[in-house]
């Protein structure tokens, strides 16, 4: 059995899920969740420190995307729901990114 199986249905797997989905999301959307961001930063540290996602800076700006052992976990969790996902390398051309952010923007909203 994974890691993640015991994070199921819980805050961090949730911002897992989100950032899974949108490939890549910028910290002021994680922000946009919820007023107590400092509940939610905690939730990302975890998920840091347990290699899960990881941190980047582009554009002077803050990023979160799944890694390699998440996806593969995740793939583990439910392979029909997250194989499609995971086969769709991610790129750094703006049009793709600022499309995933989009995504992930209506993401946020729809579970406001």
């Amino acid at each position: 059995m994974c890691d993640l199986v015991v994070l199921e249905n819980t805050l961090s797997f949730k911002l897992l899920l989100l950032i899974h989905y949108s490939r890549e999301i910028s910290d002021e959307i994680i922000i946009k969740l919820d007023e107590n961001s400092d509940y939610l930063r905690r939730h990302i540290r975890r998920l840091i420190q347990n290699k899960y996602i990881k941190k980047i800076e582009l554009d002077e700006k803050i990023f979160y995307r799944v890694t390699r052992k998440a996806t593969q976990e995740l793939l583990q969790i439910n392979p029909e729901c997250f194989r499609l996902m995971s086969s769709v390398p991610i790129k750094s051309e703006y049009r793709r990114r600022s499309r995933f952010h989009s995504i992930s923007e209506i993401l946020v909203f729809m579970n406001n």
